[in-house]
């Protein structure tokens, strides 16, 4: 199964004025939107785009998978368990659920997900190295594409590329 991490664009580092001041409510910086269209762009132009993404539902994981799916068209699922709090083993699961529902556990395109760290640094860990192994760094803005088993995920998945928008 072909699967995209992808964390949220660049914020501004403090909640709106008119918001509850919760981190949360931070929202994406001109650099975040700029950040976020690229990896659209990319993404539109592979020969094997993802036909879905699964964002978690704070609101700059939401803005940024949709300027990416802007480029794409395709479902976008909002899923708590991209949120903070979960574990990265659950979030892996949940979306391999996804896969599975959307019948795209053997599609070339696959599934994209658009979350937070450190739950994102956790997933690439548990794929690539499994429980106890490394914890990779997600910056900003950037997206990391894997091959994964979907029966046998922890510690077997290869990475395939990364990419990011350097300004």
């Amino acid at each position: 199964m072909k699967l995209i991490v992808v964390r949220h664009g660049k914020t501004n580092q403090d909640p709106p004025e008119d918001s509850l001041g919760r981190d949360e409510d931070r929202v994406l910086k001109s650099r975040g939107i700029r950040q976020s269209k690229f990896l659209g762009e990319h993404f539109a132009r592979s020969e094997h785009s993802p036909r879905l993404i699964v964002s978690s539902g704070i609101e700059r994981a939401i803005t940024t998978a949709r300027l990416i799916n802007d480029h794409l068209g395709v479902e976008h699922r909002v899923d708590q368990v991209l949120e903070f709090g979960p574990t990265p083993s659950q979030a892996i699961e949940a979306t391999i659920g996804h896969a599975h529902s959307a019948g795209l556990v053997d599609d070339p395109g696959g599934v994209m997900i658009v979350g937070h760290n450190p739950q994102l640094e956790g997933v690439l860990g548990l794929l690539l190295d499994g429980a106890g192994g490394s914890s990779y760094r997600v910056r900003t803005g950037e997206a990391f594409a894997l091959e994964v088993d979907h029966e046998q995920p922890f510690g077997t998945a290869r990475l395939l590329w990364s990419e990011r928008l350097e300004e």
